[in-house]
């Protein structure tokens, strides 16, 4: 697993079919149960964030990207105060844009 922080809000998480064969995860196991692949997630950030700088209190999203080399990208983001992001009642991130009138 390579680690890269972005930014205070931000992790990128490279991992390979050899970090998920240790995990015991496969790619269709990270297209099946939700639950699952939520627990799974956020046990990659336990792992992840040593500094703690995502705190167990902070509203997260999570991107994830197949590689090529039949792994996974994963970007993790704390959900900052943005007016164009708000969270449902489940606790998950809702996206809206908002259309502005430019003369």
């Amino acid at each position: 697993m390579k680690l890269e922080k972005i930014d205070a809000n931000t992790l990128h998480i490279m991992l390979t079919k050899a970090d998920l064969d240790d995990r015991h995860v496969s790619m269709m196991d990270l297209m099946s149960d939700r639950s699952e692949v939520e627990s799974f997630f956020y046990s990659i950030l336990d792992e992840a964030d040593a500094d703690h700088s995502f705190s167990n209190d902070d509203q997260v999203t999570f991107q994830i990207l197949p590689t090529g080399q039949h792994g996974v990208q994963l970007f993790i983001s704390k959900i900052v105060d943005d007016p164009n992001v708000s969270v449902d009642e489940s606790g998950k991130a809702v996206f809206s844009l908002k259309n502005e009138q430019v003369d």
